[in-house]
């Protein structure tokens, strides 16, 4: 969809010239745009990069606005929603739209992450905090974010042996990235999986263990917990680049059906087993909870945080900060992405596509 560079620096257009033979009965109210595609309604609002389209939903790369008074669409929107069709074997004879539910087959590849680009399976890395956000701090002073870079990096360099997977961080360094900015750096990376790296912390130095966690409501009060601490690396993030809470109410209940929501539990699922295995910590297992972080990457690709130990813990902070334990769980992350990758690959050849990447 052509369009011409705004107000914010990338292509839009006014919805009132979006194209009518493939948007029509295209409505603004206030914030709000709606249109119908190929029977499907869709619904953007000003400011968040998240839309409806049919039941599910879909992720642009930069948000719609309000300027002038004009409601401007990314000129992407049409890319994005024939994308999505192919991701659904579909017609794009008129941009045909829609969040990839799957062939009906349980077990085939899921959601709208899995239209195709060419070379390896893609994953970014994110190693969680950074910078001017340390992190949780262990008994002996242990930063997480130093933690999480190690980890990051020990696993990316396992991962770059292996031809069929292409594996980039968020950062390689000590530097500061918004929660809003890293999964965007995923989307944007074409990715097909999203990885945030972390270490746990609880009051006290009993608690022990990995977990994992994809995005959805938080069903304990230990969730909740752990999502308002990760969640509160924005108070270290200019207030003008804070998630908006009616964002996140938003992508939280549309993931109720998101076909992500899916993917993301199989590869959590993937990480503790492997874990399990390799690390000799105990397995408290796969979880979900509200967190920033994966709420940008969660409408295009599957979306995990994995809790590596707790590093309020003592015996486990000696283990988080040696290279042998962050050899350990980086092979173990690596096994994880590895196995879920081959996994993906042979259920979207048994619908008859050959894998040539996520989007």
């Amino acid at each position: 969809m052509p369009g011409s560079v705004g107000a914010r620096g990338y292509p839009v257009v006014a919805a009132s010239e979006l194209p009518g033979e493939v948007l029509t009965g295209v409505s603004v109210n206030g914030d709000r745009l709606t249109a119908t595609v190929a029977g499907r309604s869709i619904e953007l609002r000003a400011g968040s990069p998240f839309f409806r389209d049919g039941d599910g939903v879909g992720q642009l790369v930069n948000p719609p606005y309000r300027a002038r008074g004009s409601f401007w669409v990314p000129a992407e929107l049409l890319d994005v929603l024939r994308t999505s069709a192919l991701a659904r074997g579909g017609s794009t004879a008129a941009g045909r739209s829609g969040e990839a539910r799957g062939s009906g087959d349980p077990g085939a590849p899921s959601g709208a992450a899995r239209a195709v680009h060419p070379g390896p399976f893609r994953i970014v890395i994110d190693p969680g905090h950074g910078g001017k956000d340390p992190g949780a701090r262990g008994p002996r002073g242990t930063k997480e974010k130093n933690v999480a870079l190690a980890v990051a990096r020990r696993l990316k360099a396992r991962l770059d042996k292996d031809p069929n997977i292409d594996a980039s961080l968020t950062r390689s360094k000590d530097v500061f990235i918004p929660l809003a900015g890293r999964p965007k750096i995923a989307v944007e990376r074409h990715a097909d999986l999203f990885l945030s790296i972390h270490c746990n912390s609880e009051r006290g130095d009993r608690a022990r263990g990995f977990e994992t966690y994809f995005l959805s409501p938080s069903r304990t009060e230990e969730s909740r917990r752990v999502a308002i601490r990760e969640n509160s690396a924005i108070q270290y993030e200019d207030p003008k680049e804070r998630p908006d809470v009616d964002d996140i109410n938003y992508i939280l209940v549309a993931n109720r059906q998101n076909v992500n929501v899916r993917e993301s539990s199989f590869f959590a699922g993937e990480i503790q087993n492997a874990m399990r295995h390799d690390v000799t910590t105990p397995d408290r297992g796969v979880k979900q909870a509200g967190l920033y972080v994966l709420m940008g990457a969660s409408g295009s690709m599957p979306a995990v945080l994995a809790e590596i130990g707790f590093i309020s813990n003592p015996v486990e902070e000696r283990f988080l900060r040696s290279s042998s334990g962050q050899d350990e769980i980086a092979s173990a992350l690596a096994e994880a992405v590895k196995e879920y990758a081959s996994d993906y690959t042979q259920r979207l050849a048994a619908t008859g596509t050959a894998h040539t990447g996520g989007r």
